[in-house]
Protein backbone atom coordinates (compact mmCIF):
# COMPACT_ATOMS: atom_id res chain seq x y z
CA UNK A 1 0.00 0.00 0.00
CA UNK A 2 1.60 3.58 -0.77
CA UNK A 3 2.84 5.46 2.06
CA UNK A 4 0.00 8.01 1.63
CA UNK A 5 -2.36 6.05 3.62
CA UNK A 6 -0.73 6.94 6.55
CA UNK A 7 -1.20 10.30 5.77
CA UNK A 8 -4.89 10.38 5.30
CA UNK A 9 -6.04 13.15 6.55
CA UNK A 10 -3.48 14.08 9.10
CA UNK A 11 -3.49 18.29 8.54
CA UNK A 12 -7.40 17.66 9.90
CA UNK A 13 -6.45 15.70 12.42
CA UNK A 14 -3.67 16.86 14.43
CA UNK A 15 -3.84 19.79 16.25
CA UNK A 16 -0.62 19.79 18.20
CA UNK A 17 0.24 22.54 20.44
CA UNK A 18 3.73 21.61 21.39
CA UNK A 19 6.42 19.36 19.43
CA UNK A 20 7.29 16.60 21.67
CA UNK A 21 9.95 14.96 19.24
CA UNK A 22 12.53 13.70 21.36
CA UNK A 23 14.35 10.47 19.50
CA UNK A 24 16.32 7.92 20.83
CA UNK A 25 14.75 7.30 23.83
CA UNK A 26 12.19 4.88 25.75
CA UNK A 27 8.60 5.80 26.27
CA UNK A 28 8.02 6.08 29.78
CA UNK A 29 6.40 7.65 32.59
CA UNK A 30 9.15 10.83 31.73
CA UNK A 31 7.52 11.33 27.96
CA UNK A 32 4.30 12.50 29.94
CA UNK A 33 5.83 13.81 33.20
CA UNK A 34 4.94 17.50 32.54
CA UNK A 35 1.67 16.86 31.93
CA UNK A 36 -1.55 17.12 34.01
CA UNK A 37 -2.51 13.77 34.02
CA UNK A 38 -6.27 14.38 33.31
CA UNK A 39 -5.75 17.22 30.94
CA UNK A 40 -4.10 14.95 28.29
CA UNK A 41 -6.05 14.88 25.03
CA UNK A 42 -3.52 14.33 22.24
CA UNK A 43 -0.54 12.37 22.52
CA UNK A 44 1.49 12.45 19.23
CA UNK A 45 5.12 10.62 19.63
CA UNK A 46 5.45 9.27 15.59
CA UNK A 47 8.34 9.48 13.37
CA UNK A 48 11.26 9.27 16.34
CA UNK A 49 13.12 6.54 17.36
CA UNK A 50 11.44 5.47 20.18
CA UNK A 51 12.53 1.99 22.13
CA UNK A 52 10.54 -0.32 24.43
CA UNK A 53 6.90 -1.21 25.04
CA UNK A 54 3.27 0.59 24.95
CA UNK A 55 2.92 1.94 27.93
CA UNK A 56 0.28 0.50 30.50
CA UNK A 57 0.22 3.73 32.56
CA UNK A 58 -1.78 5.60 29.30
CA UNK A 59 -4.54 4.26 30.65
CA UNK A 60 -4.69 6.61 33.63
CA UNK A 61 -5.02 9.51 30.94
CA UNK A 62 -9.07 9.44 31.11
CA UNK A 63 -9.09 12.29 28.48
CA UNK A 64 -6.96 11.12 25.54
CA UNK A 65 -9.16 11.61 22.45
CA UNK A 66 -5.87 11.17 20.15
CA UNK A 67 -2.84 8.66 20.60
CA UNK A 68 0.08 8.44 17.85
CA UNK A 69 3.44 6.36 18.05
CA UNK A 70 3.75 5.46 14.25
CA UNK A 71 7.06 4.75 12.92
CA UNK A 72 8.94 4.21 16.05
CA UNK A 73 10.18 1.12 17.11
CA UNK A 74 8.27 -0.35 19.63
CA UNK A 75 7.56 -3.77 20.50
CA UNK A 76 5.56 -6.15 22.81
CA UNK A 77 1.89 -6.56 22.95
CA UNK A 78 -0.67 -4.02 22.37
CA UNK A 79 -1.80 -2.69 26.09
CA UNK A 80 -5.10 -4.37 26.89
CA UNK A 81 -5.37 -1.54 29.32
CA UNK A 82 -6.10 0.70 26.78
CA UNK A 83 -9.51 -0.07 26.83
CA UNK A 84 -9.99 2.48 29.44
CA UNK A 85 -9.43 5.40 27.12
CA UNK A 86 -13.15 5.68 26.82
CA UNK A 87 -13.07 8.75 24.57
CA UNK A 88 -10.16 7.83 22.43
CA UNK A 89 -10.91 8.45 18.61
CA UNK A 90 -8.10 7.84 17.41
CA UNK A 91 -5.47 4.44 17.60
CA UNK A 92 -2.18 4.75 15.90
CA UNK A 93 0.72 2.45 16.62
CA UNK A 94 1.93 1.25 12.56
CA UNK A 95 4.99 1.00 11.73
CA UNK A 96 6.38 -0.50 14.67
CA UNK A 97 7.56 -3.87 15.49
CA UNK A 98 4.41 -4.70 17.38
CA UNK A 99 3.87 -8.75 18.06
CA UNK A 100 0.51 -10.65 19.59
CA UNK A 101 -2.87 -10.13 18.60
CA UNK A 102 -4.77 -7.29 18.06
CA UNK A 103 -6.66 -7.28 22.00
CA UNK A 104 -10.23 -8.46 22.22
CA UNK A 105 -10.95 -5.16 24.44
CA UNK A 106 -10.90 -2.75 21.78
CA UNK A 107 -13.77 -3.29 20.94
CA UNK A 108 -14.99 -1.51 24.17
CA UNK A 109 -13.62 2.12 23.14
CA UNK A 110 -16.87 3.17 21.51
CA UNK A 111 -15.52 6.48 20.54
CA UNK A 112 -12.81 4.71 18.23
CA UNK A 113 -13.10 6.20 14.48
CA UNK A 114 -9.56 4.92 13.42
CA UNK A 115 -7.40 2.11 14.02
CA UNK A 116 -3.80 2.42 12.81
CA UNK A 117 -1.82 -0.93 12.87
CA UNK A 118 0.00 -1.41 10.12
CA UNK A 119 3.21 -2.65 9.11
CA UNK A 120 4.13 -4.17 12.28
CA UNK A 121 4.42 -8.05 13.35
CA UNK A 122 0.83 -8.42 14.82
CA UNK A 123 -0.72 -12.04 14.91
CA UNK A 124 -3.92 -13.82 15.29
CA UNK A 125 -7.69 -12.64 13.60
CA UNK A 126 -9.15 -9.18 13.35
CA UNK A 127 -11.75 -9.40 16.38
CA UNK A 128 -15.45 -9.32 15.43
CA UNK A 129 -15.12 -6.25 18.62
CA UNK A 130 -14.11 -3.85 15.77
CA UNK A 131 -17.99 -4.62 14.49
CA UNK A 132 -18.86 -3.21 17.52
CA UNK A 133 -17.42 0.78 16.42
CA UNK A 134 -20.63 2.31 15.56
CA UNK A 135 -18.97 5.69 14.26
CA UNK A 136 -15.70 3.89 12.34
CA UNK A 137 -14.11 5.17 9.76
CA UNK A 138 -10.56 4.14 9.07
CA UNK A 139 -9.22 0.48 9.64
CA UNK A 140 -5.40 -0.20 8.40
CA UNK A 141 -3.97 -3.36 9.28
CA UNK A 142 -1.38 -3.81 6.18
CA UNK A 143 1.66 -5.90 6.40
CA UNK A 144 0.97 -7.69 9.18
CA UNK A 145 1.01 -11.36 9.67
CA UNK A 146 -2.92 -11.50 10.22
CA UNK A 147 -4.76 -14.96 9.71
CA UNK A 148 -8.74 -15.88 9.32
CA UNK A 149 -11.72 -14.45 7.98
CA UNK A 150 -12.97 -10.79 8.23
CA UNK A 151 -15.53 -10.35 10.35
CA UNK A 152 -18.62 -9.71 8.35
CA UNK A 153 -19.76 -7.54 10.75
CA UNK A 154 -17.62 -4.90 9.36
CA UNK A 155 -18.63 -4.82 6.31
CA UNK A 156 -22.36 -3.61 8.48
CA UNK A 157 -20.81 -0.56 9.83
CA UNK A 158 -22.20 2.37 7.18
CA UNK A 159 -19.58 5.24 8.71
CA UNK A 160 -16.99 3.25 7.54
CA UNK A 161 -14.53 4.95 4.62
CA UNK A 162 -11.95 3.09 4.58
CA UNK A 163 -10.31 -0.79 4.98
CA UNK A 164 -6.89 -1.91 4.10
CA UNK A 165 -6.07 -5.63 5.11
CA UNK A 166 -3.51 -5.55 2.34
CA UNK A 167 -0.09 -8.68 2.90
CA UNK A 168 -1.51 -10.36 5.67
CA UNK A 169 -3.06 -14.07 5.40
CA UNK A 170 -6.49 -13.86 5.77
CA UNK A 171 -8.75 -16.33 3.61
CA UNK A 172 -12.44 -17.12 3.17
CA UNK A 173 -15.26 -15.61 1.07
CA UNK A 174 -16.25 -11.65 1.44
CA UNK A 175 -19.68 -10.88 2.08
CA UNK A 176 -21.98 -10.65 -0.88
CA UNK A 177 -24.34 -7.69 -0.44
CA UNK A 178 -23.09 -5.20 1.39
CA UNK A 179 -23.80 -1.36 2.81
CA UNK A 180 -21.27 0.96 2.35
CA UNK A 181 -22.12 4.32 1.56
CA UNK A 182 -19.52 6.32 2.49
CA UNK A 183 -16.60 3.51 1.67
CA UNK A 184 -13.81 5.42 -0.68
CA UNK A 185 -11.09 2.38 -0.33
CA UNK A 186 -11.11 -1.09 0.07
CA UNK A 187 -7.42 -2.74 0.07
CA UNK A 188 -7.20 -6.94 0.10
CA UNK A 189 -4.45 -7.49 -1.38
CA UNK A 190 -1.70 -9.66 -1.19
CA UNK A 191 -4.47 -12.45 0.88
CA UNK A 192 -6.42 -15.80 0.32
CA UNK A 193 -9.52 -15.00 -0.17
CA UNK A 194 -11.78 -16.71 -2.48
CA UNK A 195 -15.06 -16.58 -4.26
CA UNK A 196 -16.76 -14.33 -5.69
CA UNK A 197 -16.67 -10.39 -5.75
CA UNK A 198 -19.24 -8.45 -3.36
CA UNK A 199 -22.05 -6.75 -5.02
CA UNK A 200 -21.15 -3.58 -3.41
CA UNK A 201 -17.51 -3.74 -4.79
CA UNK A 202 -18.75 -4.22 -8.42
CA UNK A 203 -21.22 -1.36 -8.09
Amino acid sequence: MEDEQWNWEKGKQKQIADDLQDANEDIDDQCVRGTRRFRLQRLALDNNSFQGNVPTNLSHYSNLMYLDFIDNKLVGNIPAELDSLQILGALELGRNKLTGSVPHSIGNLTSLWAIILGVSDLLGQIPEEISHLGNFEYLMLTDNNLIGKIPPGLFNISSICKISVDHNQPHGRLPLDTTLPNLRALGFSFNWFTGPIPISVEM
